[in-house]
């Protein structure tokens, strides 16, 4: 047996298992996966999604992800690996441009217990809350918003230092002010390498265009290509993609989910349609929020789910919540922070009876508070 070491979101070496010495072919890993216990398999599926990640793949890096994160929900002997598995899902996403789910999945992990006590998880000695904030910081970062991602590359670093985050801290930089961050840059380009050294070379090929300085550019261009995972990087730097004869990686068009309640009861996630049973309570509560925003829980539980002791009603509400981001397949799509229940910003959400499409008979009849006999009031009248 040997330690497995794959590189952490920048290349820092990680041990997510020790497996079979032979484990060098992808398809062995993609063979091994079924025919080990539960914890092990997961370890297998970030294994394969860190692999795919290092080879540009981003799309099949989520589906491992995604069938990671589902077995330490699904499966009690895999749920202390979560927090893992949601730092690799938030690292896939982003690569993939889906910067607020990735923000989304980086904020589940920090708030799992692993990061919270401070553990490493497999890390080889970098705290699951440390990696969990860089994460959160490139989603930032790459989504157009540098100021917003130094906190968190901040807060890495002063949990433990690392090259990860010292290369996080410059990219910001380079984002802010490159005039007097580029003379760093390239010192620190020489001190690391792989994909970290591939993303500093990214931008000191866009910053060197800007100046003007073409053989310079060209030599940060080489260095640049080197790495297909660090190629999420050229969606800063439009320069150097045109320099290197290549397009802007594409941004993907937000996902969107339908809240369907009048002619059948369910969830239009993109063209896939996932039916709701029960009696509508989850689909008035994502009605509700689609049409009020963010509210604190006891707002929500009065508006659709009427009366009750204060810790039935919020059992239901947490309830509902688990249940939509299970069919989802996506921890980030329905939060709660501090009482304030919240949808993914990144996801275009719609309902059909805020638009009052054709139905018969009462909405929803078996569903019962102030905001959902407005609405029922409401589409009888238009029918």
């Amino acid at each position: 047996m040997l330690s497995l070491q794959l590189p952490l979101d920048w290349a820092e070496p990680v041990r997510l298992a020790a497996l079979p010495a032979d484990l060098g072919a992808l398809d062995a890993l993609h063979a091994l996966r079924a025919g080990v216990n539960v914890r092990e398999r997961v370890q297998v599926l970030l294994c394969l999604c860190a692999t795919h990640l290092h080879r540009g793949e981003g799309g099949l890096a989520v589906r491992w992800a995604d069938e990671a994160l589902a077995l330490t929900r699904s499966q009690r002997l895999a749920r202390d690996l979560r927090g893992e598995a949601l730092v690799w899902a938030a690292t896939a996403a982003r690569v993939e441009g889906l910067y607020a789910s990735a923000q989304a999945l980086a904020d589940a992990a920090l708030r799992t217990r692993a990061a919270q006590s401070g553990s490493d998880q497999g890390g080889a000695g970098t705290p699951l809350r440390v990696r969990a904030l860089l994460a959160r910081a490139a989603a930032r970062r790459l989504s157009g918003d540098p100021w917003g991602s130094l906190s968190d590359t901040h807060a890495a670093q002063e949990a433990q230092r690392t090259q990860a985050g010292e290369v996080a801290v410059t990219l910001v930089w380079m984002a802010l002010d490159p005039a007097s961050t580029a003379s760093r840059a390239a010192t620190l380009a020489g001190q690391v390498s792989g994909a970290l050294r591939a993303r500093l070379a990214w931008t000191l090929a866009e910053h060197a265009l800007r100046g003007g300085a073409q053989e310079e550019a060209q030599r940060w261009l080489k260095e640049a290509l080197a790495s297909p995972f660090a190629q999420e990087e050229a969606r800063t730097c439009p320069l150097a993609v045109s320099a290197a004869g290549g397009a802007l990686p594409r941004t993907p068009a937000a996902r969107t989910v339908q809240v369907l309640t009048l002619t059948r009861r369910g969830l239009l996630d993109g063209l896939r349609f996932v039916p709701v049973p029960g009696d509508g309570r989850m689909l008035a509560v994502l009605a509700f929020l689609i049409d009020a925003g963010p509210s604190h829980w006891e707002r929500l539980a009065d508006a659709v789910l009427g009366t009750g002791s204060r810790e039935a009603l919020y059992g239901q509400v947490r309830h509902h919540l688990s249940v939509t981001r299970q069919i989802l397949g996506h921890p980030g799509a329905v939060t709660s922070r501090q009482g304030i229940v919240t949808l993914d910003p990144g996801i275009h959400w719609s309902c059909d009876a805020l638009t009052g499409g054709p139905h018969s008979g009462a909405w929803l009849p078996n569903v019962h508070g102030w905001w959902v006999d407005e609405r029922r009031a409401a589409l009888a009248l238009q029918g």
